[in-house]
């Protein structure tokens, strides 16, 4: 009976304590939870002023947009642009009588460059999807570890205490 009752207040005792480190993780944790929806609140406020921005932005290159197709149109209505396409004219028949084979040549080169050019636009894209994806991945890996330290402490609270 002696030994009964000394069993039953040390699991009493256990089990108070576990009872105060279960309340004290869930006190941690809620409070690691409510600092996550904050930041997470502040970057929605952050994006949304980053949309104002972005379409205070547009609506100013829409205005000067709109100020330059008014000054093309200005410049297409006047005499000197009529004079612009006589002169094209006769540089067109100059053409129709020069060596085509020649400028089929400066062509082709003009085209291989442009390939040229493409090709390493593709390659510079192709790096950065890389390099997002790598970000990702980290992002992914950080979220894994903070899921394990978590359950760590959730299994055995007196890590906090002694540390690791």
């Amino acid at each position: 009976a002696s030994l009964t009752r000394s069993l039953i207040g040390e699991f009493n005792q256990i089990s108070n304590t576990l009872n105060s480190s279960i309340l004290e993780i869930n006190t941690q944790t809620t409070a690691l939870l409510n600092e996550t929806r904050l930041n997470l609140n502040n970057i929605g406020l952050h994006t949304d002023q980053l949309v104002l921005n972005a379409s205070n932005q547009i609506n100013e290159l829409s205005v000067n947009l709109n100020r330059s197709v008014n000054r093309v149109n200005q410049l297409i209505e006047s005499p000197a642009f009529d004079s612009l396409l006589v002169n094209a004219n006769k540089l067109a028949e100059q053409l129709a009588e020069a060596n085509l084979t020649d400028l089929v040549i400066e062509l082709t080169s003009a085209v291989q460059r442009s390939k040229n050019l493409i090709a390493n636009l593709d390659r510079t894209i192709m790096r950065s999807r890389t390099n997002i994806t790598e970000t990702l991945e980290s992002l992914r890996e950080t979220a894994e570890n903070l899921s394990d330290f978590s359950r760590q402490i959730a299994d055995n609270p007196a890590l906090l205490l002694r540390g690791y």
